[in-house]
């Protein structure tokens, strides 16, 4: 493993060497005779660095799958914020990116006007996320029940956004929306795929 090349590390995910895109999704192809036939000391590292690291738990899982044409070690488990061989790349990702999501209509009288406004200048603020917005909506959003779900903006941007830039640009926007009094309003940001390539104006 390159140890100059830093692990790639956003909400979330993490990865090296490189990021792949979302949605999560692995290929039938054979892993490399030269990764399958060393499977068990692959796994042993892994599971090793995951317990020094206070990783590891009974939710973590440990996969070698075939990622964008990449061998990858796939390693599942929740995410902490703090949780930051050649040709093998590893990913680690958190529930957050692959579980079902449950979407709801927010009933509540809240300001949209202003809270898209702020989240707007936020986005034309960064060069990742400037003229790459194509859906900005909002929506309750998680893993329960629709109506149980929080109140979230919803941001979907084009596929060459920047999405290791994406971190900062929550924060600032949260940190706008609690200085204002929206604290229960959250902010996820992902790559979707519209059917026309125009942008939110």
């Amino acid at each position: 493993m390159d140890t100059e090349q830093p692990v790639i590390c956003i909400r979330y995910r993490a990865a090296w060497p490189s990021l792949p895109r979302l949605p999560l999704d692995v290929s039938r192809t054979q892993l490399p005779s030269s990764i399958h036939d060393r499977q068990g000391e692959i796994f042993h590292r892994v599971e090793r660095i995951l317990q020094k690291n206070n990783i590891s738990g009974p939710e973590t899982e440990i996969e070698l799958v075939v990622r964008q044409m990449n061998p990858t070690v796939l390693i599942k488990s929740p995410w902490k914020k703090d949780s930051k061989t050649k040709g093998l790349h590893v990913e680690m990702i958190a529930p957050q990116n692959y579980e079902t999501v449950y979407i709801g209509v927010v009933e509540e009288d809240v300001p949209w006007d202003d809270i898209r406004a702020v989240a707007k200048r936020h986005l034309d603020s960064s060069d990742a996320t400037r003229n790459y917005l194509s859906t900005l909506a909002l929506t309750r959003r998680g893993f329960s029940k629709p109506e149980e779900n929080p109140i979230t903006v919803y941001i979907g941007c084009l596929e060459d956004s920047d999405e290791t830039k994406w971190d900062g640009i929550i924060d600032g926007i949260e940190s706008e929306f609690c200085e204002r009094g929206w604290m229960d309003i959250v902010v996820h940001i992902e790559h979707n795929w519209p059917f026309t390539r125009m942008t939110v104006d």
